[in-house]
């Protein structure tokens, strides 16, 4: 049976604001002939609280240079590149959705940030029309600029063998209404086996390599490579695999 990888990000069903094309299931495009003019972006944090770091480290992995951020409230404003964003955070179902706007320096003053990340969040698109397109809306826009209350966001350090990590993990978690067992290997020289056993069905043992760098876990495997965000709790290792939110126990080195 194929192994579902689960990628961060994870395509949401984002709302579109008035204005604004699809440009997949997770990003849209105010202008597709200019990006820079307004994009925004969705993403699904499997196990996140909404906190600004996961955001961070989300951002990472899809390879947008965050150069720094100021945390306000339940949103974030970032600087991406040569422009601005702004972020904010649905938390529900034991996931936290991020939407993320994003334009160039020349115009973001064009657009009202909060009302459109309003829109992206929300099951329907309200009825006050364009000014989440071109401004104007009740939004407080972006961080004017980019100086007092930024906090500089460095590239983070490189992926690597992580010692909390080292060790076998093992945990149970239903899928389909049938009981997995998982116990996943990570080796100090960077060496990485996971097996999957079910009552009935064929286990399946898969190997390859791995790395780590603050929360974020990057698993290579024949045929599936990608990075998740990962939460070690003393000798409870939570991570995202397989489809599934998988709870682990140390159990071994």
């Amino acid at each position: 049976m194929a192994v579902l990888w689960c990628l961060l990000p994870v395509a949401a069903a984002l709302t579109l604001p008035p204005g604004w094309s699809a440009a997949g299931p997770n990003r849209a495009l105010l202008d597709p002939a200019q990006p820079e003019r307004g994009e925004l972006r969705e993403f699904v944090v499997h196990g996140g609280s909404g906190d600004p770091d996961e955001l961070l480290l989300t951002l990472r992995a899809t390879g947008l240079q965050v150069t720094a951020a100021s945390p306000d409230g339940n949103a974030v404003s970032l600087a991406i590149g040569g422009g601005l964003g702004r972020a904010r955070s649905r938390v529900e179902s034991g996931s936290a959705t991020w939407a993320l706007v994003m334009a160039s320096n020349a115009y973001a003053a064009n657009l009202d940030p909060d009302a459109i990340l309003t829109v992206a969040l929300s099951s329907q698109v309200p009825t006050w029309g364009a000014a989440a397109a071109t401004g104007g809306g009740t939004g407080q826009p972006w961080v004017n600029t980019p100086a007092a209350g930024w906090e500089a966001v460095g590239a983070g350090s490189a992926f690597g063998v992580v010692p909390e990590l080292v060790g076998t993990w093992e945990g149970t978690v239903l899928i389909d209404g049938a009981a997995i067992t998982y116990a996943m290997r990570f080796v100090g020289t960077g060496e990485l086996s996971i097996s999957r056993r079910a009552r009935k069905g064929k286990d399946e043992l898969r190997q390859g390599t791995w790395a780590a760098r603050e929360g974020l876990l990057r698993m290579t495997i024949p045929g599936a490579t990608g990075d998740v965000v990962y939460e070690r709790v003393g000798s409870t290792l939570n991570l995202q695999y397989d489809g599934a939110r998988l709870t682990l126990m140390k159990v071994g080195p």
